[in-house]
Formats: C-alpha cells, sequence, structure tokens
C-alpha cells in the first residue's frame, strides 16, 4: 500500500488549530517539528539537545506532518485549512509527497548504526546479534525506548573512564541512569553489581527490557526510583550497596550540588566519574568539585562537553 505524507509549516499559533483540522480528516497521528522545543533544551543545557550546538535555532513556526492512504482524495484538507484565514496563501506552506510501499520497519530497524563505546564495548540494537569482533563486549540497546542510546559525546567518554578506573568485582551505582547504558557497561566490563538510580519512573520498564537484552538479573542490576538530592531513603540505600565506583551523567547543574552528597555514599577513596558537564559551565563543577575536597583524576572533553573522574578522601 502506497502513502502520502502531507506537511503544513505554519506560525506557531496555529499549531492547535492545524492539529484539529488534521486530526479531523483522519490523520492517524502527527509529526510536529517545533524548534522552540529544541531552543528550550539549548538554553537550559540539557544533554541531549547536542546534536544542536553552534546551531541557529529559528523559533516562531512549526511543521506538522501526517501520513495518510495514498488513495485518500485531499481536497477538502486543503479546503478546510485555507478557510481558517483569508490569508492563509502567506501563512501556510503546505506540500504533499508520494511515499512508495516499503517495509518501513525493516528500513527503521536497519538505520540504526552499531556504535563502539570505549575501546572494549560494541552498542547494537538488540535484533542485530551478529558476530561481534573479537575483544569486544556487546551491549545490546532498545532503540525504542525514549532515553539513551549511548551515541552522546560524554556518555563515550564515561566509558572510556569506566575502562580505565573501574576494577573487576567491583559495585558501581549509576546515578540519572536512563536506559542504564552506562550501568550495563560496567556489568560488561567486569563489575559484581550496578545499581541503577533515576527519579523518572518510566526508566523502571527501560531498565527491565535492557536486562532481559543483555541476559542480565535483577540481582546484577537493581533500579531505585527517587531524587538522589532529596530523598534520604534513596541516598541511604546507595550508603548501604557502597559502590567503589559512581557515575553520574546528568547535567552540570545537578553534578554540582551531587558534590558534597556523592562524597558520602562511596566507599573511602572511592571514584566518581561525573560527565554531561557543558564546557561553559566548567567552572560552576570545578568549585563544586573543589569545595567537596574531590581530588580530580582527569578532565576529558568532546567539543563543548567535558566529563570529570575525581576520587574522594
Amino acid at each position: 500500500m502506497s502513502y502520502t505524507r502531507f506537511s503544513v509549516e505554519a506560525p506557531a499559533e496555529w499549531e492547535d488549530a492545524l492539529t484539529m483540522v488534521l486530526y479531523a480528516h483522519g490523520a492517524p497521528g502527527l509529526e510536529v517539528e517545533d524548534p522552540a522545543i529544541i531552543a528550550a533544551h539549548l538554553a537550559a543545557g540539557d544533554w541531549d539537545a547536542s546534536v544542536f550546538d553552534g546551531q541557529a535555532v529559528k523559533t516562531g513556526r512549526v511543521i506538522l506532518r501526517a501520513i495518510f492512504p495514498g488513495d485518500m482524495p485531499l481536497t477538502s484538507l486543503y479546503r478546510d485549512i485555507a478557510s481558517l484565514s483569508a490569508e492563509h496563501g502567506r501563512l501556510f506552506a503546505i506540500s504533499a509527497t508520494s511515499l512508495p510501499e516499503q517495509d518501513w520497519q525493516r528500513l527503521w530497524r536497519e538505520s540504526f548504526p552499531t556504535l563502539c563505546l570505549g575501546q572494549k564495548l560494541v552498542v547494537t540494537p538488540y535484533w542485530r546479534k551478529e558476530a561481534i569482533t573479537p575483544g569486544k563486549k556487546a551491549l545490546f540497546i532498545s532503540p525504542g525506548q525514549a532515553f539513551g542510546t549511548g551515541d552522546h559525546a560524554t556518555t563515550a567518554l564515561c566509558a572510556e573512564l569506566l575502562e580505565k578506573y573501574m576494577r573487576p568485582g567491583c559495585k558501581v551505582a549509576d546515578v540519572g541512569c536512563g536506559s542504564g547504558i552506562l550501568a550495563i557497561a560496567a556489568l560488561k566490563l567486569g563489575a559484581a553489581r550496578a545499581l541503577a538510580i533515576d527519579n523518572d519512573p518510566l526508566c523502571a520498564a527501560s531498565i527491565a527490557e535492557h536486562r532481559a537484552i543483555n541476559s542480565l538479573t535483577e540481582v546484577s542490576l537493581p533500579f531505585l526510583e527517587g531524587d538522589i538530592l532529596l530523598d534520604a531513603a534513596v541516598q541511604n540505600a546507595c550508603r548501604v550497596f557502597a559502590p567503589k565506583l559512581l557515575i553520574s551523567n546528568i547535567v552540570a547543574d545537578v553534578v554540582a550540588k551531587l558534590a558534597l552528597p556523592v562524597s558520602a555514599m562511596l566507599v573511602p577513596g572511592g571514584i566518581w566519574i561525573c560527565g554531561g558537564i557543558l564546557r561553559e559551565k566548567e567552572r560552576q563543577v570545578a568549585e563544586a568539585l573543589a569545595a567537596a575536597r574531590w581530588q580530580v583524576l582527569e578532565r576529558r572533553q568532546s567539543g563543548e562537553w567535558l566529563v570529570f573522574c575525581c576520587r574522594g578522601e
């Protein structure tokens, strides 16, 4: 079956009205491209907006896209959009593109690359279990999850430091774990157990799925939901777990706030790998590390992003 991709570009204030028209004409779902959301992430310094670093993001307009059956007439849809405003010719830019019949799921699966994470790990979608290069360890992911897939610069930097400073058989904690990629990386590299912590309840399902596709257990990869900065029970659970190494690949503001409490959660002389830090916020984190008496062992940088590796007292 063939399809038609229908797109309409418009001022942002018309998004709701256009959404209603598209759904009224049977759109099964919408893709909305809104640069204002990207700009907000960049302004906040969110790690997952790094793909847009250095780009000028123009806001004020949005693009709505919907897929319709190829044999569906769209004349009435054009007419109803035009009826929204007498100035529709100036306000809206409409296009319709025919899409050939294809196996879209197969194409989607083939679009995900296999990535190297550090020197020893290969990150690959769970359906691509072909032979791994000798000497490499496979870390399987589910790209359909709305969490990290290992392609961010600081994830790679954290993995490199994990390889260098983690000792086989030790316990590791991953604070702000997301999909748990770094916690699983630690286990693949020989950690005895890895405690995954996040304040997002959706992470529980992601961790469970990644346990299954990596043949791990809840014993080796437990998940704890809660805010490590505010929840005393979570802090205490981390102290009882007694990790030798802790990873927090989050954002600079949170890393700075964690500098003091993390020192009480690690065993004496433990290692803290902290990432997700934009270079412009390096001073804020460096001052927090110094105030909490962390010894900075290494500072690594990739583009505008930084990771510190520190040792506690």
